[in-house]
């Protein structure tokens, strides 16, 4: 049945949405470094490293949202909060000493303190909450919400201050998600679509774009892994032009170089 369900959603979202032509001038290179195995189904919503460099992963769907810190030698989630059943978590980002998290349809935005996991603030949000990333350098969040605006919020109060219309050679590009706010750049994964865009948190427009079909095309995996594979969805950066990327459900996260 969720097999069935998400080769459905995949044709709808090929219905409504036509994924931009792009010029070969715009095309960064992927270099796949190494891959690692995820031994469990995580519905991979938001990827982020803390100061230490452990992997924090945030999952979604209704029932199974959660957030907690990769075990990379067993493969496993270990889960240090797990939310209400009312709630279907979505992308996350670290500030300081806390993890904020959003939520997708419920209107809430979640501040956690990471040293003991626990809830220190609630906020509301009049959106849907997809993809999530700060800016350190600003002190400010950049939220997509799977249109071709990203938004942006101070943290006092989770305030909305500021909008980015996202484009590529002047036409808008939409179905945002997850987010990665690195070199001074947005890097966003688009629904449905094997490539990660780098966009000018200034002016909105689409400077690289990193096609991983090739990559995704070459791993060797069971049918049954193949199945259950949904959307690519992570970006977390290590440092300089290397990343950790995954996807919903996903076997495995890649380290790359994104040239």
């Amino acid at each position: 049945m969720y097999k069935l369900l998400s080769i459905s959603l995949l044709i709808i979202a090929s219905l409504i949405y036509t994924h931009p032509v792009l010029s070969t001038t715009q095309s960064g290179e992927v270099e796949l470094i190494e891959s690692y195995p995820v031994n469990e189904q995580l519905f991979i919503q938001g990827f982020e490293l803390d100061d230490d460099k452990r992997l924090l992963v945030g999952t979604g769907l209704y029932g199974e949202s959660a957030w907690g810190y990769f075990d990379w030698e067993l493969g496993l989630l270990d889960r240090s909060i797990e939310l209400d059943k009312m709630y279907f978590g979505e992308g996350i980002s670290k500030r300081n000493n806390d993890l904020w998290q959003l939520t997708w349809k419920e209107g809430k935005v979640f501040q956690w303190d990471l040293a003991n996991a626990q809830l220190l603030k609630t906020y509301e949000l009049d959106r849907e909450g997809w993809g999530l990333a700060y800016n350190d350098k600003k002190d400010q969040f950049f939220l997509s919400d799977g249109s071709s605006t990203i938004f942006i919020y101070k943290p006092n109060g989770f305030e909305l201050v500021d909008q980015l219309k996202v484009t590529l050679d002047g036409e808008p590009v939409d179905q945002l998600n997850e987010l990665e706010y690195a070199n001074g750049a947005i890097y966003a994964n688009i629904w449905y679509d094997n490539r990660i865009v780098k966009i000018d948190p200034d002016t909105g427009e689409i400077k690289k774009v990193y096609d991983l079909t090739t990559l995704l095309d070459q791993l060797d995996l069971t049918d049954v892994q193949k199945d259950k594979m949904d959307v690519l969805n992570g970006i977390a950066q290590i440092e300089g032009d290397q990343f950790y990327i995954t996807g919903k459900n996903y076997p495995l996260i890649f380290k790359v170089n994104l040239k």
